[in-house]
C-alpha cells in the first residue's frame, strides 16, 4: 500500500512539474502571439504608408509629363496640318 501511494505521490509530482512546463509554453505563444500581432500592425501601417507615397509618385510624374504630351500632341497636329496642306 505504501508503495502505491508513494507511486501516486510521484505521478502527481511528474504531472505538476508537466502542468508547470505547459503553464511557461502558454506564457511564452501568448507573447509570441502579441508580437506577432504588433508585427502585423506595423507592417499595414508601412504598406498604407507606401501606398500613399505610390500614389502622390503616380500623380507627379503623370503631372510632370503633361505638358511634353502636350507639346507632342502639338507637334503632331501641326505636321498633320502641313502634310495635310502639301497633299491638297
Amino acid at each position: 500500500m505504501e508503495r502505491l501511494m508513494e507511486q501516486i505521490l510521484f505521478e502527481l509530482k511528474e504531472m505538476r512539474v508537466d502542468l508547470n512546463e505547459v503553464k511557461q509554453s502558454q506564457k511564452q505563444l501568448e507573447s509570441d502571439v502579441r508580437t506577432l500581432q504588433e508585427a502585423a500592425a506595423e507592417l499595414q501601417e508601412g504598406q498604407a504608408r507606401v501606398e500613399q507615397t505610390i500614389g502622390r509618385l503616380s500623380q507627379s510624374i503623370i503631372d510632370s509629363l503633361a505638358p511634353y504630351f502636350d507639346q507632342i500632341t502639338q507637334h503632331i497636329d501641326e505636321r498633320y496640318e502641313e502634310i495635310h496642306d502639301k497633299l491638297h
